[in-house]
């Protein structure tokens, strides 16, 4: 899953680069919207190229490309344990639900 957005990196000094993204976020429905009210917007793969085609500035054909990734039938969803909310909890497995196979 690719989701829509951007990234931007910059030298902050001759040896370090600081790194900055953002997830474009849309109000959340179906299944999704029982969990959380925004989910992030999704770029099909057959319109990864015109996403990341650095000449295309028109914000309507942007806004075109994205497509809400439950709405697109994409996300599925299951219970898990409240300890992936804890940054504590630096493990792995809490993020999988009892019997669910990734």
């Amino acid at each position: 899953m690719r989701s829509g957005g951007t990234s931007l990196s910059r030298a902050t000094d001759p040896r370090a680069w600081l790194w900055t993204s953002t997830i474009i976020t849309t109000r959340a429905e179906d299944s999704v919207g029982q969990i959380h009210d925004r989910m992030p917007m999704v770029i099909e793969p057959a319109r990864w190229t015109d996403w990341l085609d650095p000449a295309n500035s028109d914000k309507a054909d942007l806004l075109a490309l994205l497509a809400p990734k439950a709405t697109s039938g994409g996300l599925e969803t299951y219970p898990v344990s409240m300890a992936v909310n804890s940054v504590a909890q630096q493990r792995p497995g809490p993020d999988r639900a009892a019997g669910h196979r990734s």
